[in-house]
């Protein structure tokens, strides 16, 4: 099992005998995040893309699968990931960045938006990423408004000439 069965402020891994696991918002019974044998399709078509030395740019860690995957693949890359829950950060990324292949394997905690928008996170990665993942649900993405064109707008200073854009949920993939 990637990460432990446990408890941060309002937020819960849970850990059921036959394998599958969720991250769960306690306060409103919403489960975020689940790793069963129907979700892992939505996030193949990042793993299918995924090679060592890249540079990985990724939107929602939930239970950490994609960034795991990411550093594991990427031997030698850099894996940045941003996540708006601190207590989800906590309960997750410490299991990630044990067991890291990547050169480099950094976590933000703030909003998509902030992330984007940050000078200072645009001086931090002046090099351009090859793969950017949004792993967040259509009701988060609406934080950009017209979610495609915000990003394809937005995107541009992280991004360079056959890159890859890929969103989870009901949003297709674009390559630059």
């Amino acid at each position: 099992e990637l990460v432990p069965a446990g408890r941060e402020g309002d937020w819960r891994v849970n850990n059921v005998d036959r394998g599958d696991f969720s991250l769960e918002q306690v306060s409103c019974h919403r489960i975020w995040m689940a790793y069963e044998h129907t979700e892992l399709g939505a996030h193949c078509k990042l793993f299918n893309v995924l090679q060592a030395r890249q540079r990985v740019l990724i939107f929602g860690l939930g239970l950490g699968l994609d960034t795991y995957v990411a550093s594991q693949v990427c031997e030698g890359g850099t894996i940045a990931t941003v996540e708006c829950e601190q207590a989800v950060a906590n309960l997750v990324y410490p299991h990630i960045k044990d067991n890291t292949k990547a050169l480099d394997c950094n976590l933000h905690v703030m909003r998509a938006k902030e992330f984007i928008t940050s000078p200072s996170m645009l001086a931090l990665y002046s090099t351009s990423f090859d793969i950017v993942w949004f792993d967040i649900f259509p009701g988060e993405a609406s934080q950009f408004g017209n979610a495609a064109g915000w990003i394809l707008k937005n995107i541009t200073p992280f991004v360079h000439h056959g890159s890859h854009i890929l969103f989870w949920s009901q949003y297709d993939w674009w390559s630059l």
